[in-house]
């Protein structure tokens, strides 16, 4: 079972080194990165519609309406309204558009397989940018499960299980900051929510004061570990179906 927890927070923290280098080479996120591979794949195609991104992206209208003006802007593609219904878009990619896209998608590919070969050495795949789709698709995935089930967020989960993995059932601060790379507003952030639900205690340490520990309460560790085992079996982890694997 250890293995399969390992194998969740790699992807999770490979999901978050994705999202900050798409933000910060290319001023990008994960959502316009699965328009533009979709219309890359899609080179036949000089026509799509709102709701073909829709279904790319699994989000709602609100959303969408801020991604797709934003690529606009960036000449990726052209807006039409619909003659018949000028309520709907059409998006319009010619060819210049599809060129600027491939080269795009090159540079990414390239940028990706550097920097996650950095972080990971492991890595057994030939197809960064679609290896980093699919572990958001997983992500999002165990989002939705947990946000349905447990009513909390994926960065409380992934707290959680990293605690939980302790051998005292304690971290600090820094083991936190450290393993997830997330800055400590981020990270106190999650750490509230979980003391507020009543999963977590925090407290200073008794032999320095400067460090702060987060434990799980007692008589939450059998929920805990039945909530973590939970989503192991409905992502389908511990079977390897939906692992590294099935990128690779």
């Amino acid at each position: 079972m250890t293995e399969y927890k390992n194998e969740l927070l790699k992807l999770n923290y490979l999901n978050f080194q994705v999202k900050k280098i798409l933000k910060k080479n290319f001023a990008l996120n994960i959502y316009h990165l699965k328009i533009l591979k979709f219309i890359n794949d899609n080179q036949k195609r000089r026509k799509f519609t709102a709701l073909d991104f829709k279904e790319v992206l699994r989000i709602n209208q609100t959303m969408l309406t801020h991604v797709i003006p934003y690529l606009h802007d960036l000449n990726y593609y052209k807006k039409e309204r619909l003659k018949q219904d000028e309520r709907k878009i059409i998006i319009i990619v010619e060819t210049r558009h599809k060129t600027k896209i491939s080269q795009l998608i090159n540079q990414i590919e390239i940028d990706l397989q550097h920097n996650l070969n950095e972080i990971s050495t492991d890595l057994n795949t030939d197809y960064f940018v679609d290896y980093a789709i699919e572990i958001n698709r997983v992500m999002s995935d165990i989002h939705f499960n947990i946000n349905h089930q447990y009513k909390m967020n994926i960065d409380q989960f992934m707290i959680l299980l990293f605690i939980e993995m302790s051998h005292n059932g304690c971290r600090t601060l820094k083991d936190i900051k450290d393993q997830f790379g997330w800055d400590l507003v981020k990270i106190n952030k999650s750490i509230k929510a979980l003391v507020k639900l009543n999963y977590l205690d925090k407290e200073r340490s008794k032999t320095d004061e400067r460090i702060v520990l987060v434990s799980i309460k007692k008589d939450k560790e059998k929920l805990i570990k039945l909530m973590i085992e939970n989503v192991l079996k409905l992502q389908n982890i511990k079977d390897g179906e939906q692992n590294l694997a099935m990128v690779e």
